[in-house]
């Protein structure tokens, strides 16, 4: 199994919206979700705000993201460090952060 079978295998036990639900959102707000992996939470993000940048380093995830991306989602290969966030920030004003650390098996 590959590193994106396996994280498409997690998005079924993981139980995202339970912990997206305690995030105050409103429908101005712009997030940044760092580790966007597969871009399910971006998903659940993009249905409540008005618009999700995803971002993870992996460029096979990005691409996966891109092919099934809605009008309000956008998506970067970058890693944490060398993203620019002011850039993010000029073309969409104030933005939330969003991360999470995963853990895969080896």
């Amino acid at each position: 199994m590959n590193l994106f079978q396996e994280y498409e295998k997690q998005q079924g036990w993981r139980d995202w919206a339970r912990f997206v639900e305690f995030i105050p959102l409103t429908a101005n707000d712009t997030i940044v979700d760092l580790g966007c992996s597969v871009g399910d939470v971006s998903r659940m993000f993009s249905r409540q705000v008005k618009h999700v940048v995803g971002v993870d380093i992996n460029s096979e995830f990005i691409a996966f993201c891109d092919s099934r991306k809605t009008c309000n989602q956008s998506f970067v290969v970058s890693d944490f460090q060398n993203i620019d966030y002011l850039e993010i920030q000029r073309s969409f004003g104030e933005v939330t952060v969003f991360g999470r650390a995963t853990l895969c098996p080896i």
